[in-house]
């Protein structure tokens, strides 16, 4: 059925391409676009083995390395009817590996975004999403295939009820499955809201505090023992949020407060603590863009024995504009992630990664990109240790 779609959306891209005039995508905010990309790829360590042993003792080869290829087709719709906005992207991709081709899959990926307005003071989003996908191997170290389906609905609105004032509020879901039989434990359901109040100064920045409330249901018990252990819980946050534009060049952003996390069983898990990311964005020259990232706070969805991790990290971006079709782009993160929220043992880790990019806009149409990069963690479980490096080139074409 797969392969049945793909083949008809290769059709009806380039039966699209050919029967309407090249302006008719071309158009800003206003567009139907069809696309189509491909990749090469190469991971030094491509499931995340500590060790050639362990590589050796699980696949019965000490061979770490693959190459793979990913191909992709998709489509998107940019449209402007008087105030309201519509944008959608939705796309097929087919993964091959060399060696690996147990684990060759198929992904999907689909958004659509209403993006609506009531007058000059009430406006908001209706979106919602869905992608399936293959789990990171740095967050799951079984052999079996194990795909990743995440769905996604949001509404929010913002009043703009006074020059200076605004209120905002947004409820969600979303819900996420594991393939894997061995990982369907970290199958998680989430329902948040939002209330939130912001005063926005003359020069745009903005000042304001949110109260957030997240319920988080495990639909399938964790076993330890002889227990079945259910890991949902109630989270409640009340943060301050800053968007300051401290010049026309400087942008910091800052989201912090009070976070607890109280789980239904095991009380001895909860988490009560301050969380808090920091942001910069500068413009260092009209064609240098440098981000800077800080945080501490709770995350980390996917884990089977844990229901949190605490994470600290520090990261560093950079975009140099070099021509007018040439970019580089480089990457460095720093991550300790300490597993608070596991039942079985106090997991800590500590991730590394870098990457640098060549992107060349060879025509409107065309983007090429060649990427490099580099990751460790080192962790208090050896056996979850790992080194990787790899090398990308990918091609992407508009129509």
């Amino acid at each position: 059925m797969v392969n049945v779609l793909k083949v008809a959306c290769v059709a009806i891209l380039f039966a699209t391409a050919y029967a309407y005039p090249r302006d008719v995508f071309a158009e800003e905010g206003d567009f139907f676009r069809p696309y189509m990309g491909i990749t090469q790829g190469y991971d030094s360590n491509l499931r995340r083995f500590n060790s050639r042993e362990t590589a050796l003792a699980a696949t019965g080869s000490s061979e770490t390395s693959d190459t793979f290829t990913r191909k992709e087709v998709g489509v998107i719709l940019d449209k402007q009817i008087s105030l309201q906005k519509l944008y959608a992207d939705i796309s097929v991709n087919d993964t091959r590996y060399n060696r690996n081709s147990d684990i060759d899959n198929d992904g999907k990926k689909a958004l659509g975004r209403w993006g609506w307005q009531v007058g000059n003071h009430l406006q908001g989003n209706v979106e919602a999403s869905h992608e399936e996908s293959l789990v990171p191997f740095a967050d799951y170290r079984g052999l079996e295939l194990n795909q990743r389906t995440i769905d996604r609905r949001l509404f929010d609105a913002t009043w703009r009820f006074h020059p200076s004032w605004q209120v905002r509020s947004a409820i969600s879901r979303s819900e996420m499955e594991f393939s894997a039989v061995s990982q369907q434990r970290a199958n998680l359901n989430e329902n948040a809201q939002e209330l939130g109040v912001d005063y926005l100064s003359p020069s745009l920045s903005k000042i304001g505090i949110q109260y957030r409330h997240v319920r988080g249901d495990r639909p399938v018990p964790l076993q330890v023992g002889i227990l079945l252990v259910d890991n949902s819980y109630d989270q409640n946050e009340l943060k301050a949020k800053v968007d300051w534009m401290y010049s026309g060049k400087t942008q910091l952003q800052f989201l912090g407060g009070l976070v607890e996390r109280k789980h239904d069983e095991f009380s001895e898990r909860d988490y009560s603590g301050f969380n808090s990311r920091l942001n910069l964005n500068w413009a260092a020259t009209g064609k240098t863009l440098v981000n800077i990232s800080t945080w501490r706070e709770i995350g980390g969805q996917s884990y089977v024995t844990s229901s949190y991790i605490l994470s600290r990290g520090i990261s560093l971006g950079l975009s140099w504009l070099v021509t007018g079709k040439v970019t580089v782009q480089g990457n460095l993160r720093y991550d300790n992630q300490d597993f608070q929220g596991d039942i079985n043992s106090h997991r800590v880790d500590t991730y590394r990664s870098s990457s640098v990019s060549l992107l060349y806009k060879a025509t409107d149409a065309l983007s090429l990109n060649a990427t490099l990069n580099r990751s460790t963690r080192i962790s208090t479980n050896e056996l979850l240790e790992f080194a990787s490096s790899g090398a990308f080139l990918s091609a992407q074409y508009a129509f």
